[in-house]
């Protein structure tokens, strides 16, 4: 079962990291470059690309696929600031300075970019809004599992501070208390939805307070949105 948290994850190589295409080009580029799987969840998992000729190797073969590199070795990141810059929850101004890194060749090049790209990958900036959250609040780490696995938002107090946490984290509330569920519009285009109109009624929904229509607001769209995340 997906997870709506993982499937917000944003690859810099690929767009949606849970998308059919990004799976594609993954197990592809996996097989061509013969990388181990768990040095591919190291990678994530501690922002930290090693010097691995397996691993220069996949990076590779996912920018040639993306359209990311082109011969005799230039790098063109335009495709990863686009969609850095559609999710908008993070300054995607690394990208240029990343885009300029030069090895002596181009196994070097590729290291030195990849290396520059994947500490500062969206997927790392959206799990650290989750993981923040968690920290400060006392929300029950169950509850949290339960959203993030089944899609259930719960009307628990210390839960709803979690759910205000998370959408000040994607900067949802403005100054007069209503809350924008652009983040989750922008997702669900990506993931071709038919029909994303429910989550603009959603938005509409309010409180008498942050927590009441953090809660309102995302127990109305987070289980739809989940509904037809699990079907792709």
């Amino acid at each position: 079962m997906k997870s709506i948290a993982v499937i917000l994850c944003i690859c810099a190589f690929s767009g949606v990291y849970a998308s059919k295409e990004w799976k594609k080009t993954k197990e592809e580029c996996v097989k061509e470059s013969g990388v181990e799987k768990d040095l591919l969840k190291y990678t994530w998992k501690s922002k930290n690309v090693t010097r691995d000729d397996k691993l220069i190797a996949f990076f590779k073969c996912v920018m040639v696929k993306q359209g990311s590199l082109t011969e005799p070795c230039n790098i063109n990141l335009t495709y990863v600031k686009n969609v850095c810059e559609k999710m908008n929850t993070t300054n995607c101004s690394y990208v240029d300075t990343c885009e300029q890194k030069k090895g002596a060749d181009c196994e070097e090049t590729v290291y030195l970019v990849s290396q520059c790209i994947v500490p500062n990958l969206m997927v790392n900036g959206i799990k650290n809004v989750f993981e923040d959250c968690k920290n400060k609040t006392k929300a029950d780490k169950e509850l949290i599992k339960k959203m993030r696995k089944e899609g259930v938002i719960s009307d628990d107090p210390e839960f709803k501070k979690y759910l205000v946490c998370v959408a000040e984290g994607f900067n949802a509330f403005d100054d007069n208390g209503n809350i924008s569920l652009q983040h989750l519009k922008k997702m669900c285009s990506m993931k071709k939805i038919e029909d994303c109109s429910f989550i603009e009624e959603c938005e509409k929904k309010k409180g008498d307070s942050k927590e009441e229509t953090a809660y309102l607001a995302l127990s109305c769209a987070y289980p739809k949105l989940f509904s037809q995340t699990k079907k792709d």
